[in-house]
């Protein structure tokens, strides 16, 4: 499973840096296409649609180094082109399946993670098993809007909406873990939760040399590693008292949260910004 996904991962940087060849148009029209496919790809095998997109990629420079552009090439119509191509890639139920329990557990672990840095901590397994299945069904339904508006520029209105439901569904995942509840409830101890602390951060420590961590993987590992030290910081007398003190604002608690709240959106907005400023550079 490793090898093939280091395979995919192999084959979409060279994909990322043929494409640098591309004039503006060609990459555009490619780009596109592309798009369409990976978000369209959600129950068929990786590695094949890989091999499509790099091999359509290919045909598409020696075309443009014969003096014919992407749309003369593949057509005007892109989307019945990307349509033709996913038919021929196989359907893979169980990748889909077992991507989604991976995706899930890495949901729950990071939801999970802030509260080491309580002592004697109760987590909801019920809790936390229903905020991660509330984000797994955003990230795909985002992945489908946008393979499905690749070929189409969205609106002004249809981008407020977009921002809107964003912010909605985000609510109702921090609602879910702030206040609803569940008979699912797992305690730790204090030596517990300082034992995994410690664990974590052996292993973070470890990490980055014996596996080479992925744009997607980075922020993952630096917020892990960032809440392993508040932990830790908390079980030190010195700083103890400092992180054990209740944050109380009175009737003005809600505002809290909500400010709490809008800074984890404009953190995520200012990733998603960075990164696409990255990549049109």
């Amino acid at each position: 499973m490793n090898k093939r996904k280091e395979a995919v991962n192999k084959i979409a940087a060279e994909n990322n840096q043929l494409r640098k060849q591309l004039t503006k148009a060609n990459r555009d029209y490619y780009e596109d296409l592309l798009v369409y496919m990976r978000g369209k790809n959600l129950f068929r095998d990786d590695y094949q649609l890989e091999e499509s997109l790099l091999g359509i990629l290919q045909d598409l420079i020696d075309a443009q180094n014969d003096g014919t552009d992407a749309m003369t090439y593949f057509g005007h119509d892109p989307k019945q082109t990307a349509t033709e191509l996913l038919k021929t890639i196989p359907p893979r139920i169980g990748n889909f399946i077992w991507f989604n329990l991976k995706l899930a557990a890495m949901m729950m672990f990071i939801l999970w993670l802030p509260r080491l840095t309580y002592p004697n901590i109760t987590f909801d397994a019920g809790n936390l098993l229903l905020a991660s299945g509330i984000a797994i069904v955003s990230v795909w339904g985002a992945l489908w809007y946008v393979g499905s508006h690749a070929f189409a520029k969205p609106s002004r209105l249809q981008l407020t909406a977009i921002i809107i439901l964003g912010v909605i569904l985000f609510g109702i995942m921090v609602s879910v873990l702030l206040f609803f509840k569940t008979s699912w409830q797992i305690r730790l101890s204090a030596h517990t939760s300082f034992t995994v602390i410690i664990l974590g951060l052996i292993i973070a420590a470890i990490l980055p040399f014996i596996h080479h961590l992925t744009e997607l993987e980075r922020p993952i590992y630096y917020f892990s590693l960032f809440i392993l030290i508040l932990g830790l910081l908390v079980y030190f007398r010195a700083t103890r008292s400092f992180f054990r003190t209740k944050i109380d604002f009175g009737q003005w608690q809600w505002l809290f949260y909500v400010a709490v709240i809008l800074l984890g959106v404009g953190i995520g907005v200012l990733i998603w910004w960075l990164g696409e400023r990255r990549h049109r550079h």
